[in-house]
């Protein structure tokens, strides 16, 4: 029934594990998991992070993965993907990220409008499209880059991954028409 903040848990788990350890004297105390480190941080229970909540608890560790990531794989980019989370994605731009997940529920051009235009959006069909027939599939898909107008700041993908009872023909026909309608 929650709805699971990926970005959060990936976060949280990173976190829990560059902890400083405790003086060895001490006893520890078993760490936390990710979803009950979660369950703390999200107050009113629905499974969506407030942006405050989000700037306190969870923006200092973002920016810490995506600095080390910039250290140490300069070249490399730093992709920032959190379901449900249009509401957060100032904020997960600041945290260094150089390219912004979306899900389907979040428009790219509203997106480019908050984020500038030259962001990198990865994005954003409704896995829930690509269970059908390719024609519904094919249709969504041109929804997502019509959406895009044409930028070439976007990598296609579905708003949040492949289910198990997807078509692999559905799939292969949505690469297909991605690559014939964005060649250049």
């Amino acid at each position: 029934m929650m709805k699971t903040l990926t970005s959060l848990l990936s976060v949280l788990a990173l976190s829990a594990s560059v902890s400083i350890a405790a003086d060895d004297a001490k006893p520890q105390k078993p760490k936390p998991t990710p979803e009950e480190m979660f369950k703390r941080l999200d107050k009113d229970g629905d499974g969506k992070l407030t942006i405050d909540e989000y700037r306190q608890h969870v923006l200092p560790f973002s920016t810490f993965v995506f600095d080390q990531l910039a250290s140490s794989h300069p070249y490399a980019r730093g992709i920032h993907f959190g379901l449900g989370c249009d509401h957060l994605l100032e904020l997960m731009q600041q945290a260094g990220a150089t390219i912004i997940g979306l899900d389907w529920r979040t428009s790219i051009s509203d997106a480019r409008k908050r984020l500038g235009a030259d962001t990198v959006i990865q994005g954003n069909l409704n896995p829930e499209l690509v269970l059908g027939d390719v024609a519904t599939a094919i249709a969504g898909t041109d929804r997502v880059l019509a959406d895009n107008a044409g930028n070439p700041a976007h990598i296609f993908n579905l708003g949040h991954g492949v289910q198990p009872a997807t078509n692999p023909e559905v799939l292969a026909a949505i690469v297909h028409h991605v690559h014939e309608r964005t060649a250049q």
